[in-house]
């Protein structure tokens, strides 16, 4: 909710605040110990307001003792939930500490209260943002601004949703990512400016702005390609990156706030992994000729778009439903094997000869990312209905490579990737198949950009690698006297 008010509790707020507690919490406040905080010096209650119903939707409270300050309640109305209200509210107490230097500012909690540790813990992915662009981690501080930096800059210049996504509607995320990152370009009068200053700034705007144009993009594909119904959200100053991105791309808003939290981990997990990759190296082999920041994103943006980077994970929901489809029992290792030999032989999946998922140029024991995403899948899964497609998975990742060992060097050096579990993971959230490769750009825009600004800033060569020809000399043969070669 972008346009709330928030106001102090005054009397005439007093039964909406009441009927919250009594709909939020098993031993609310009564009307009567509201009432008495209206005169308590050192207590703030805060109330969040429709602008145009003036109804209460939110309410916060504030005790300072000395230098310390005491959240005692938060509560917003049922209907309103997922929808910043909570955390606008907390805000404006974090202000009020941070203006007052209070030593802390805290609240209390039941372990048993997931949604509301999470509200309270926040998110992860915007602080490792800072971390990339500017080799440290953040403040409270900081981070606070730096946040509402990045929410200042989430929607897109006047006139570009009309004029490069709609009208240019593309069946394919990626290729749309890049095409509006190089159209940015005639929408920044500095577009040509390398001074430090300048690209930290390009930088923020793109990070801001990639998961806006992600979900417009889709939402065009849909109507075009699909003839699907067309509907545009405006990003809601106060929610993550992750809250935005299941903001805008569901019909309703809603989501869970575990959902916005794994997806949070899904962004933090893709956010970097060195210059070596295929896709950040190509934003810094075209860093390092002099060009502009959205000639090197949309470069990075191609490279990732490929099946054998980013679109990874896409290749592994495709055969995970070619084994689905041939695996009667998935609990059977035998029949998963002769499956995976199969592919392996290319005659099952893609005809690829390939294992999806199984694999890493740098990691051979394990791939600390996979592990994690594995954790947080295994816990959804039974309980979103996806219990026998983490089977099969865990079933690759075990299996896999031994099988794989003769080409890679030995069992120990083939291990499950990322991209196993990444695409069940977003399967589960209800992310389509289209985002999954544009939510790693998504995430991954933090480290190209970070890259970017270290190949300007500290190497002065072009980047060009080695290139030997294994072609033979020939003649030079005049055209007149040439013969057809070809049979």
């Amino acid at each position: 909710m972008k346009h709330i008010k928030i106001v102090p509790m005054a009397a005439e707020h007093l039964n909406d605040v009441a009927a919250l507690e009594l709909a939020c919490f098993s031993r609310p406040w009564s009307r009567q110990m509201l009432a008495e905080e209206l005169d308590n010096q050192c207590a703030a209650f805060l109330v969040a307001l429709e602008p145009e119903t003036e109804k209460v939707i939110g309410y916060a409270g504030l005790l300072v003792a000395a230098d310390e300050g005491y959240i005692t309640n938060v509560a917003v109305d049922p209907s309103r939930r997922r929808q910043g209200v909570a955390a606008q509210l907390l805000q404006v107490f974090d202000n009020f500490a941070r203006g007052n230097q209070l030593a802390f500012l805290t609240l209390e909690v039941r372990p048993s209260n997931a949604a509301a540790i999470a509200l309270y813990q926040g998110f992860g992915f915007e602080e490792v943002v800072w971390l990339l662009l500017f080799g440290y981690l953040p403040t409270a501080e900081q981070l606070s601004g730096f946040t509402r930096l990045l929410e200042q800059h989430r929607e897109l210049p006047e006139g570009f949703i009309e004029d490069m996504i709609i009208k240019a509607p593309s069946p394919n995320i990626m290729n749309k990512l890049a095409r509006s990152v190089l159209a940015l370009y005639s929408y920044d009068e500095l577009a040509e400016d390398m001074s430090l200053e300048n690209i930290v700034r390009q930088s923020i705007e793109l990070i801001a702005r990639v998961s806006t144009i992600m979900v417009n993009a889709y939402q065009v594909k849909k109507r075009y390609y699909d003839h699907q119904s067309l509907f545009f959200h405006t990003p809601i100053d106060g929610m993550s990156f992750s809250e935005n991105i299941l903001s805008t791309m569901r019909l309703d808003r809603r989501f869970t706030r575990e959902e916005a939290k794994l997806l949070d981990i899904c962004l933090i997990l893709h956010a970097e992994h060195g210059g070596g990759n295929n896709s950040t190296f190509a934003c810094r082999v075209l860093s390092s000729s002099g060009t502009d920041t959205y000639a090197a994103i949309s470069a990075a943006i191609g490279g990732l778009k490929g099946p054998r980077h980013g679109g990874a994970n896409i290749k592994v929901m495709q055969m995970l439903e070619g084994m689905k489809a041939a695996v009667k029992d998935s609990g059977d290792d035998e029949e998963i094997a002769a499956y995976l030999r199969k592919l392996l032989a290319g005659e099952a999946g893609d005809r690829s000869g390939l294992i999806y998922g199984m694999g890493h140029a740098v990691y051979t024991k394990s791939d600390p990312r996979a592990g994690i995403l594995k954790t947080h899948a295994e816990k959804m899964a039974v309980s979103s209905g996806f219990a026998e497609e983490f089977r099969l998975l865990s079933a690759v990742e075990r299996l896999a490579p031994a099988m794989l060992g003769g080409k890679k060097g030995g069992a120990d050096a083939v291990c499950a990737n990322v991209d196993l579990y990444s695409g069940l993971v977003y399967k589960m959230l209800g992310i389509p198949d289209e985002l999954f490769t544009p939510l790693f750009a998504v995430a991954r825009m933090a480290g190209w950009c970070a890259h970017r600004i270290e190949e300007v800033m500290t190497c002065r060569r072009i980047v060009r690698p080695a290139y030997k020809t294994i072609q033979e000399t020939a003649p030079y043969v005049p055209l007149y006297a040439r013969k057809r070669t070809d049979a």
